[in-house]
């Protein structure tokens, strides 16, 4: 079973839009704090203190995805970093996926929608790369309409029990995806 996920390509967007937007503002804050600006006025970070800029998007990026499966942005749209087999993407895979993002955003994000339109799973190239996936976190119980977090196997595998009802779901539909057999 495939998870195209139509519309969670709009909550990726959206949760995209908010981790860049963090990072870029603190970057921009850190630059102006620290920063000296030259004879143009414009501020620079030079020497060891420029070395935090890139510290902080491993910390925010890759690290926060391996031990909390997700970013501020992806969180807020309940959004998942899961593994092709259904475990939670390792620390390997999460730093992985963040090597195309260089690329990625020289060209304006081009690459990683030209990755997500032409890929069955509708994934960036950093996902391809790392073998992982961006999944909703959430389901609802087509039983009882609970609302539920779901495990990095659940929601690959599109099954799982409710813990309200103790019904089995399969071939549920996650909220705000819809599923290609």
């Amino acid at each position: 079973m495939l998870i195209i996920a139509e519309k969670n390509l709009a909550r990726r967007y959206w949760a995209n839009l908010i981790d860049y937007f963090i990072i870029f503002s603190v970057s921009i804050g850190y630059i102006y704090i620290v920063g000296k600006p030259d004879y143009e006025g414009i501020y620079r970070v030079s020497g060891a203190p420029a070395l935090l800029m890139p510290f902080l998007w491993f910390l925010y990026f890759p690290v926060a995805e391996a031990i909390f499966h997700q970013t501020l942005g992806k969180a807020a749209f309940n959004l998942i970093i899961i593994s092709k087999d259904g475990e939670y993407a390792s620390f390997g895979q999460c730093f992985l996926k963040r090597i195309t993002d260089p690329l990625e955003l020289a060209f304006w994000g081009i690459p990683a929608v030209v990755a997500i339109t032409k890929t069955e799973q509708r994934t960036r190239l950093g996902d391809i790369f790392a073998g992982t996936l961006t999944v909703s976190s959430t389901s609802i119980c087509k039983y009882c309409k609970s609302e539920l977090t779901l495990t990095a196997k659940e929601a690959l595998k599109q099954k799982f029990k409710c813990p309200e009802c103790g019904e089995l779901n399969e071939k549920y539909l996650m909220a705000n995806t819809k599923t290609n057999d």
